[in-house]
């Protein structure tokens, strides 16, 4: 007691000669204790994880008295025996949260098993409950899971839970006219010192602690979890329960997490079981208002609290903009929100990779609606021009001006919305007879696509209009006119490309690419370009791979991006590599998965690493500091193992029966199977590429001595399944 009435004296003091108010004295004097708290521990953990190691930065260790695999997730370990054996059967890559998923919601070994209260604003409410999958705003989709809480979802409780294309678009208008430092001011918030990246910026650059952090070897890995231990991470949205494994690393790792996400998140079940420190609830159902209320959540964190926040960070691709925005307002470490922008603006895209003297794809703007499409005078009305696009046909269209655009490319070509994702809207069109019914349907993909906690999924033209359009962002009614302009889709052609697609997982830190890993994308299944497969590592070839590499790195540099993890889709053409896009966040699906079994490297921890000022450089292919591939240049490295997945796009568009998860699951018990899911389950509609977008219906992963050997085991599980799924849909 007496020892804080003396802080709180010289607190008072120190204003009264310095005219800092007591409790930014405070925070300032818990910053400078934390900082060199991590300084010296920086320089007391050299005996101990050092000893005489000499590593380089590009993980070429020799020497080391540090010894294993650090620590990865655990179950990782076994990638290094001769067995997969405690992979099967439902066994986990990364544990309890991946693995065979035999229903929607089922995660081995942490079902929810009772019923819990969601507390909105210190507010209980204990009798609301999501409606069924089916009419459910989340929708259906691999990662769909829901708390069950018995009563009934409100359109009122749905529309304060969503961040929509309408939030993305009220942050670009926030930001048009006013600087970060007149945001922030506006907000009542202050930039705040990130006690970890400040510790980093003062140490002895010169120091042996500062030399290790930066190196590529295990011992360095420890170091920079040792910083990273006890930090405080802001997350912006939840996502789906899929992204389970990200907070329970984060909670392995000893972070602090907060999330901030809608009322009725299930954040609080995280919350509940001391997966993370606190869930912080935001009404979103005003688009104009969700930054300010972040802002005002982590503001309150601070002067409240006395959390010194170290970093900001989403692993959601449609918080991206928003997280970006609010590490920019508290001065915290992050991309600038102008490239966020630009990376999602896939028009903006092609113009910075042309402008940086990158290797181009041609591509032209469509005009507007207003311009290409022959409205209906009530068009302002969203559920006026939800059903109006519904039954549009060729006469409604201005079909010159299409098909003028159209030839300025060429055929064939891609149509693509400009802002989007899981390839919803995205259409190969093999001829000008054919562009007029594309344009069509791109515009049906989109008005039905709806956001799926955090992601985009498609939805179905039978579903209620009142709750999707509230699940859009839209309140189902009353609706500001910015709101309105966000449902017509800006859309975009571009040149087709030939070649094999693959996908390039970056690692920035401070500016310089520390990671770069390239995995090959079986052929798309076309004219949908829906997933249908990969394997890791890349069977390309080092050459192609590399030059790969350096123009995915090279597009991330001209988007302006600088800092974390980044997974960026290319095309090895014809006529050399070509961007398809950069989305700046970790890849979903099994992205994160693959890097860590082929290559050791945890995307989710250096994602975070990155947003709190921690230099990254994974250690890339090695088991153990000292062996003898340490001593090997990185591109000369075996990989830690190989894998490859088969995504099973339905064969035919039916009614799924029962027996269907079955097929897909006996996968479970092979020797080299990794894991097995079912996505979809009895009586759900699935669509066969020949009717529309394919329904993924499951995906197996499975593993070999070497990349093609899995790819083989892969593509002959394909053939398989294919014929022994079809009497399963009726």
């Amino acid at each position: 007691g007496s020892h804080h009435g003396a802080h709180a004296f010289a607190a008072g003091v120190h204003e009264v000669e310095h005219g800092e108010p007591p409790q930014a004295h405070a925070r300032r004097s818990r910053i400078a204790d934390r900082m060199r708290a991590i300084n010296e521990g920086l320089e007391g953990a050299l005996p101990s994880l050092a000893g005489n190691n000499s590593g380089s930065e590009g993980g070429n260790s020799t020497k080391g008295s540090f010894q294993g695999a650090s620590s990865l997730p655990r179950p990782f370990a076994s990638a290094y025996t001769a067995s997969p054996a405690s992979f099967t059967g439902g066994g986990s890559l990364l544990g309890t949260s991946y693995g065979t998923r035999s229903s929607a919601g089922s995660l081995p070994g942490r079902e929810l098993t009772e019923s819990k209260p969601i507390r909105t604003n210190n507010v209980n409410i204990q009798n609301t409950e999501f409606v069924s999958l089916g009419v459910s705003p989340y929708g259906r989709s691999r990662d769909d899971v829901l708390p069950t809480l018995g009563g009934k979802l409100t359109p009122d409780v749905v529309k304060a839970n969503f961040l929509t294309d309408a939030h993305l678009k009220k942050l670009e208008t926030t930001y048009a006219d006013a600087s970060v430092q007149e945001v922030a001011s506006s907000y009542g918030v202050t930039p705040i010192l990130s006690p970890i990246s400040e510790a980093l910026k003062t140490s002895a650059k010169g120091g042996a602690a500062y030399e290790l952090i930066h190196q590529g070897t295990h011992a360095a890995q420890e170091l920079r979890r040792q910083v990273l231990r006890e930090g405080a991470v802001v997350i912006i949205t939840t996502g789906s329960m899929g992204k389970r494994f990200v907070y329970e690393r984060l909670e392995q790792l000893g972070v602090n997490t907060y999330i901030i996400d809608g009322p009725d998140s299930w954040a609080q079940v995280l919350e509940d079981e001391g997966v993370i420190e606190r869930f912080l609830p935001v009404d979103m159902t005003d688009s104009s208002k969700t930054l300010e209320l972040c802002a005002n959540a982590i503001q309150s964190l601070i002067d409240h609290d006395g959390v010194e926040v170290d970093g900001i960070a989403t692993f959601c691709e449609i918080a991206v903009p928003l997280a970006s925005r609010l590490a920019e307002i508290f001065g915290l470490p992050g991309n600038p929100s102008s490239a966020v922008d630009a990376a999602r603006d896939k028009h903006a895209t092609r113009i910075a990779v042309a402008n940086a003297g990158l290797p181009s794809v041609q591509s032209r703007m469509l005009p507007s609606p207003e311009t290409l499409v022959r409205l209906p005078s009530n068009h302002d009305n969203r559920i006026v021009r939800k059903k109006f696009v519904a039954n549009m046909t060729e006469e409604h269209l201005n079909l010159d001006k299409l098909l003028e655009i159209g030839g300025q490319i060429g055929y064939p070509l891609v149509m693509k919305p400009v802002s989007g994702a899981a390839s919803i809207g995205v259409l190969k069109v093999e001829s000008a007879e054919k562009l007029s019914t594309a344009y069509l349907k791109v515009l049906r993909d989109v008005f039905r696509a709806k956001v799926n906690a955090g992601a985009l999924v498609m939805g179905s033209d039978d579903e209620d209009d009142d709750v999707d359009s509230v699940a859009n962002g839209n309140g189902g009614g009353g609706r500001s006119e910015a709101d309105a302009a966000q449902d017509w889709p800006t859309i975009m052609l571009e040149e087709y490309l030939d070649g094999e697609e693959v996908d390039v997982d970056v690692i920035l830190s401070e500016g310089k690419s520390v990671y770069n890993a390239t995995s090959d994308n079986w052929p798309c299944e076309e004219p949908w370009f829906n997933e249908t497969g990969d394997n890791a590592p890349c069977l390309l070839g080092l050459e192609i791979e590399r030059a790969l590499e350096t123009v995915g790195v090279d597009c991330c540099h001209a988007l302006g991006l600088t800092t974390g993890v980044f997974h960026v889709e290319l095309k090895a053409t014809s006529r050399g590599p070509r961007l398809i896009e950069v989305n700046t966040r970790m890849g979903g699906g099994p992205v994160r998965d693959i890097n860590l079994r082929v290559n050791g490297v945890d995307l989710v921890e250096e994602h975070i690493f990155a947003s709190v000022g921690i230099p990254c450089n994974p250690p890339f292919r090695i088991a153990v500091d000292g062996s003898e591939a340490s001593s090997r240049r990185a591109e000369d490295r075996d990989p830690l193992d190989c894998v490859a997945g088969y995504t099973l796009n339905a064969p035919k568009t039916g009614t799924v029966t029962e027996g269907a998860e079955a097929v897909i699951m006996k996968w479970a018990e092979v020797s080299y199977v990794l894991s097995a899911e079912v996505f979809v389950h009895p009586g759900d509609k699935v669509t066969s590429k020949a009717d529309g977008l394919p329904t993924w219906m499951g995906e197996i992963r499975v593993h070999g001595d070497t990349a093609a050997d899995a790819k083989d085991r892969a593509e002959k599980m394909r053939d398989t399944l294919l014929a022994e799924i079809l009497p399963f849909i009726r």
